[in-house]
C-alpha cells in the first residue's frame, strides 16, 4: 500500500534578503543564552578589582572587534558598508565605555550589571526610534552589550561556536551584526523573528548572499534539527 505523505508546514514571512536554500534547522538562541546577570555590591576596597576586571574585557573586545574589521576589509573591502559597520563596534565601546566605569565607581556594582544598566536604556531608545535615523543601530549597542558580558562570564565573544558541518538554517530571534559576522559557509539562509530589510544583520546578509526572511514566532514554531 502506499504510504500516506505528512505535509510540511509552510511558513510565509517577510522577504528581507531573496533566494532558496535547503538545511537542517539550528536554534540560536543568541549571546546571553546561559549568562544570568545579577547585582552585586562591591565592596569600596575592591573596586579597583573590579575596574581591572572590566577594562581587561574591554580590551579582549576591542581587539576581537579589531580583527574581525581586518577580515571583513580584506574581504569585502575598506569602504564597504559591511565594514563600516564592523568598525562601529569599537565606536560604541569607546562611547559607553566611561559611562560604564562611572556607574561602576558610583554605585560599587560588579561590572556586568553596570553594563547592562548603562547599555540598556540607549538601547531602548534606540529600539523606540526616539533618536533620529538610528533605529538599526539598535542592534549594534546591544551586540557590544553581549560581547562585554560574555567577556566577563569568561566566555569568547566569536559567536556560533557550537556551529555544526552540515548546512544548516539559523533560526533565531533577532541576530546581531556581530553574530552575522560570525557566520560560517554552512549557513544556507536566516529565519529571524524580529528585523526588518535595513536591520544591520539583513544588511550582512545580503552582502555574503545568504537568504532571510522574517517570520512572526518561528522559534516556537519549528523543531531544531527538522
Amino acid at each position: 500500500g502506499m504510504k500516506e505523505r505528512v505535509d510540511e508546514p509552510i511558513l510565509n514571512g517577510m522577504k528581507l534578503v531573496g533566494g532558496v536554500a535547503v538545511g537542517k534547522t539550528y536554534l540560536y538562541y543568541g549571546p546571553f543564552h546561559g549568562i544570568e546577570i545579577k547585582e552585586e555590591k562591591i565592596p569600596a576596597d575592591k573596586i579597583s578589582v573590579e575596574m581591572e576586571r572590566f577594562n581587561g574585557a574591554c580590551k579582549d573586545v576591542e581587539e576581537f572587534n579589531r580583527q574581525k574589521s581586518m577580515q571583513v576589509e580584506e574581504k569585502y573591502g575598506q569602504d564597504s558598508i559591511i565594514a563600516g559597520i564592523s568598525r562601529g563596534f569599537n565606536t560604541i565601546l569607546m562611547e559607553m565605555m566611561p559611562k560604564v566605569v562611572k556607574m561602576i565607581e558610583a554605585e560599587h556594582v560588579n561590572a556586568e550589571f553596570a553594563v547592562q544598566k548603562v547599555f540598556m536604556p540607549v538601547v531602548n531608545e534606540l529600539k523606540e526610534g526616539n533618536i533620529d535615523g538610528a533605529k538599526q543601530f539598535e542592534v549594534d549597542y546591544e551586540g557590544v552589550m553581549a560581547d562585554l558580558i560574555r567577556c566577563l562570564s569568561g566566555k569568547h565573544p566569536e559567536r556560533l561556536t557550537d556551529l555544526v558541518e552540515e548546512d544548516v538554517v539559523l533560526i533565531a530571534d533577532r541576530i546581531h551584526p556581530q553574530d552575522a559576522l560570525s557566520i560560517k559557509g554552512n549557513v544556507k539562509a536566516i529565519v529571524l523573528q524580529i528585523g526588518g530589510a535595513a536591520s544591520h544583520g539583513a544588511i550582512i546578509a545580503r552582502k555574503m548572499d545568504i537568504p532571510a526572511i522574517q517570520i512572526d514566532q518561528v522559534m516556537e514554531r519549528v523543531g531544531a534539527g527538522k
